[in-house]
């Protein structure tokens, strides 16, 4: 299970325009990172497609 964030809960720097839920959390092992590749979610086709 992946927690996501809030757009309030990531640094400025890393918010996207008009995206305001979604984000993974920072700071995380690697391994959180790699493995959320493989969980649904809106860019899953467009990882696997590219």
């Amino acid at each position: 299970f992946i927690s996501l964030q809030q757009i309030k809960e990531v640094p400025r720097m890393l918010n996207e325009h008009f995206i305001c839920t979604g984000y993974r959390p920072i700071n995380q092992n690697w391994r959180y990172y790699f493995l959320s590749v493989f969980h649904w979610h809106n860019e899953t086709l467009n990882i696997w497609t590219h």
